[in-house]
């Protein structure tokens, strides 16, 4: 059968003439549309024909009937208000209860940075069987080489457990490095930063390392050090768990005390 949609006009003409069937176009229920449509013809059609508007009557109730629905419209009144105050109480008590939440949250989140903080001492300090001290910012310097006067190269890295039953107490990252003098000059001691970074260049830490031994030209000078581990840091932990052909190792060096007393900045 063929069926046209009060609501937007599309003609159907596959439809089945059932009670719930909608129009494909729009999805209005064919029967609810034409009742609306219906009731809204037979408003206008009351609308039209009426030509004065009827009277009002205004009701006459003893004044005991009218005291008494007074106090009835008094008692909704106070009821609407007692549910609105009891309801912005409800609101205001969890409210309440997620600021202390938040508060207590927060507390608890600057403790445990306050702790971190006082367990990591804030920089990485490392210590050597050599002498090895934290990074420190340097002045600029006045000449700066091309390139650097040593060449290292990392041959050995392990891990220290904690020891209490000889002198070697605290964990530490033990490393075994081959450092070569390419100044052409005698050198007594040396000093400069060294880093750890992964295949790909990525910083694991930086440590300012001081290095006390002699240094003839073109040979290799070996220096075992280690670097003092905190469990409760993440470049700590990086460098222990790092295998050593997944590390490259970077020294620049800051200060050279030649042999013959003179020394140089880079």
């Amino acid at each position: 059968m063929e069926r046209t949609c009060r609501k937007c006009g599309a003609v159907n003409s596959s439809a089945d003439g059932s009670e719930s069937e909608a129009c494909p176009k729009c999805g209005v229920i064919y029967s609810k549309a034409e009742k609306v449509f219906e009731l809204r013809a037979k408003l206008e059609n009351q609308k039209n024909t009426s030509t004065t508007p009827p009277r009002r009557v205004s009701p006459s109730f003893p004044s005991s009937v009218r005291e008494n629905a007074a106090g009835s419209v008094k008692s909704t009144n106070l009821v609407k208000y007692a549910a609105v105050g009891l309801f912005g109480v409800v609101i205001g008590f969890f409210a309440g209860r997620e600021y202390m939440r938040y508060q207590i949250a927060m507390a608890f989140a600057d403790a445990a940075k306050g702790a971190m903080a006082a367990i990591g001492g804030g920089a990485s300090p490392i210590t050597a069987q050599k002498t090895l001290e934290a990074p420190k910012p340097e002045a600029p310097k006045a000449a700066v080489e091309d390139h650097d006067p040593f060449t290292v190269q990392l041959t050995k890295k392990s891990f220290r457990e904690a020891n209490f039953h000889d002198s070697y107490v605290s964990p530490a990252v033990e490393f075994t490095l081959v450092f070569v003098n390419t100044t052409g000059q005698s050198v007594r001691a040396f000093d400069g930063v060294l880093t750890f970074t992964d295949l790909l260049d990525n910083k694991l830490i930086s440590v300012h390392t001081a290095i006390n031994d002699a240094a003839t030209p073109g040979r290799a000078l070996t220096w075992e050090g280690e670097l003092n581990y905190n469990q409760f840091m993440d470049s700590h932990q990086r460098l222990k768990e790092a295998r050593i052909e997944n590390l490259k190792i970077k020294f620049h060096t800051t200060k050279v005390l030649f042999s013959d007393g003179t020394t140089k900045t880079y």
